[in-house]
């Protein structure tokens, strides 16, 4: 799973300052659409491009 996650952030951030890569990474989290994926899983939040619906929040 560790490789999975270093695969993601490589691709989404590449090689570029921690400042830089923080605030890209926000960003990209920041603008996931919400939605029912069926998954709180991570992977499958950055595959469907699709945030999940958790705890006590309605989509």
């Amino acid at each position: 799973m560790l490789e999975n996650r270093k695969e993601i952030l490589s691709k989404l951030v590449g090689d570029t300052p921690v400042t830089d890569k923080i605030i890209k990474l926000s960003e990209i989290v920041r603008d996931i659409p919400y939605g029912d994926i069926g998954s709180r899983d991570p992977k499958d939040v950055y595959e469907k491009n699709k945030g999940t619906c958790s705890g006590n929040m309605s989509c």
